[in-house]
């Protein structure tokens, strides 16, 4: 009994692919040039796709960072910080407060603060929150940190959707 003709294109396929594969390693196993030029012509087919996929989600405003408010519900959001610079003792918290306006979000949004440090001569002991920040370093010197709100939403049981606002640099001295 003979295979049909599509069983046996598909098996010479996937014989050339591990052949290729294979050819990396022993040149000596070979296929021919017109199926490699098929294979690749996929292959950079997909690869294309990929791209301008990744494109458009992207430039998806949705998607976009470094807002400077957040749209929910028609009313634009934005948080603030109380101040940017700092003074402080060694091992005494310093308190930034971020400042929601409008004051309240709808039900079921929340914020989340991320605190990164920029720059300073040790580690800092972050305690990220809303509406406060607390902060405690046990090193004199300058640090920077860059504070980026978050309004977020629960979507379904497993899904979250967010829009981060653009980060904001504080500059602690501690003495």
């Amino acid at each position: 009994m003979q295979p049909d003709s599509s069983s046996v294109l598909r098996t010479g396929r996937q014989k050339c692919l591990f052949l290729m594969v294979v050819a990396v390693i022993s040149p000596k196993y070979r296929c021919s040039v017109k199926v490699q030029a098929k294979m690749m012509a996929k292959k950079t087919i997909f690869i294309l796709m990929g791209w301008i996929a990744a494109a458009l989600i992207i430039s998806d405003k949705t998607w976009s960072q470094n807002l400077s408010e957040c749209v929910i519900q028609g009313q634009g959001y934005s948080v603030s910080l109380d101040a940017r610079s700092f003074e402080s003792n060694l091992d005494q918290p310093v308190v930034i407060n971020t400042v929601l306006n409008p004051q309240t979000l709808p039900r079921g949004y929340f914020i989340s603060n991320i605190v990164r440090m920029i720059q300073g001569p040790d580690e800092a002991e972050v305690v990220s929150g809303f509406p406060e920040i607390s902060i405690t370093c046990s090193t004199p010197g300058k640090y920077i940190f860059s504070i980026t709100s978050s309004i977020l939403q629960r979507t379904s049981c497993a899904g979250v959707s967010s829009c981060s606002l653009k980060p904001e640099l504080v500059t602690i001295y501690i003495y």
